[in-house]
């Protein structure tokens, strides 16, 4: 009779084991929402464009946005230093493999008023892109052997009509070398909306896809930090992570890369994840 006992105590132990492994383990985020296929529009070529003169406003919308906080600048005192680094960079051998070499290339990127500057930009086989946050955000095309400016330009300049053709502020540069392709960014002045061009080909004056995704964020898709992410067997995602979320969470974004590299329709797909410590 015992023995009874103990073999039913261990069966229903063990269902009770394989009920528990059974369940769905509570999900650490929200659903995840997919948007409506945006269609794009193609640019004018980018060498076509007007050359964008240097802005000299005192006060970017970065610097008018805190001044409607309240915020109050600090000056501080700057005192020269030597740079160390360069110091030992100009001692090392040339012969050792891992000494820092001189410098090859130095060449002058724009500067920008705002403040904080928000500079941006990446290298591709012959370009170097940077973007700047300034009252209208630009992005120069450098030539990477010359250091020449092909061209500087205004993001907006490659919409096609609202709520892209007004820029705001945030701007992101992103080189896509599985596709020889490169990404730029930023979000217009109003709405929760992000505007993203994908050029048609590695050459970036040439022309480039512009996407419109709408209400992508209930507000201001703030900080935009964007990454490739091509393996995941249909094309992969660009995957765009923005300082917004119910409390405690962080949204992540992934945008469809293989359609937008084709200019086809795209979707974009939302998902909250757990904040990082110290992220608030």
């Amino acid at each position: 009779m015992k023995k009874n006992v103990v073999f039913v105590a261990v069966l229903a132990l063990m269902v009770g084991v394989v009920g528990m492994a059974q369940e769905e383990p509570a999900p650490r985020s929200g659903p995840v929402y997919v948007s409506e296929p945006v269609v794009p529009t193609v640019s004018m070529a980018v060498s076509d464009l007007p050359d964008e003169p240097e802005r000299t406003s005192r006060y970017g919308l970065e610097m008018k946005r805190r001044e409607d906080y309240g915020f109050i600048p600090i000056y501080y005192e700057v005192i020269p230093q030597v740079d160390s680094l360069l110091e030992l960079q100009s001692f090392a051998p040339a012969a050792s493999p891992d000494a820092l070499s001189t410098l090859i290339k130095n060449f002058a990127g724009q500067t920008s008023t705002s403040s904080p500057p928000d500079t941006t930009g990446d290298v591709g086989p012959n370009h170097f892109l940077q973007g700047v946050n300034q009252s209208v955000s630009t992005v120069r095309v450098l030539d990477k052997s010359t250091g020449a400016t092909l061209k500087t330009f205004t993001l907006q300049s490659l919409a096609s009509g609202s709520p892209c053709s007004s820029g705001y502020c945030d701007p992101i540069v992103l080189y896509d070398r599985a596709a020889d392709r490169w990404m730029i960014s930023e979000f217009p002045s109003s709405g929760g909306h992000l505007c993203v061009y994908v050029s048609t080909s590695g050459d970036p004056t040439g022309t480039w896809y512009a996407y419109t995704f709408l209400n992508v964020e209930t507000s201001t898709p703030d900080y935009p930090k964007y990454g490739v992410w091509p393996q995941n067997g249909n094309g992969g995602s660009y995957l765009v992570g923005i300082n917004a979320g119910a409390s405690g969470l962080r949204d992540i974004v992934a945008l469809d890369r293989a359609k937008m590299l084709a200019g086809q329709p795209a979707t974009f797909q939302k998902f909250s994840v757990a904040a990082l410590p110290k992220s608030d």
